[in-house]
């Protein structure tokens, strides 16, 4: 694995789309920290977590990572403790559902407003 840019003294973030085994998420965050990240923080949409996923991240310098419920909990998941937070994505879906249905614009929905 290599590392481009600078981390040291830094809090680091990994953001990925899902997490299956979490190997590579693992790798990565070990590699930060060798190069001095202070902590790191790991976000994905999907926690997928199959195979050794839990034991990958519970041996891992991972500090946290922040998973939406996109795909229910598994079974060992709570082991994890207060290292793995599960964010809801009832509100998004359910103000895209009311957009479509009030015919107003889902894309808005997901952009960043211009200052």
């Amino acid at each position: 694995m290599h590392l481009v840019g600078s981390v040291e003294g830094k809090h680091a973030i990994i953001i990925d789309d899902i997490i299956d085994t979490a190997g590579t998420l693992t790798e990565a965050a070990k590699s930060l920290k060798e190069h001095g990240a202070l902590s790191v923080q790991c976000f994905a949409t999907h926690g997928l977590f199959s195979g050794k996923a839990f034991d990958n991240i519970r041996r891992s310098d991972i500090n946290k990572i922040i998973i939406t419920n996109s795909i229910p909990a598994q079974s060992g998941e709570e082991e994890l403790g207060d290292k793995i937070v599960r964010l809801s994505v009832a509100p998004i879906l359910a103000e895209a559902i009311f957009r479509i249905q009030t015919r107003t614009s889902v894309s808005s929905l997901f952009s960043i407003p211009k200052n």
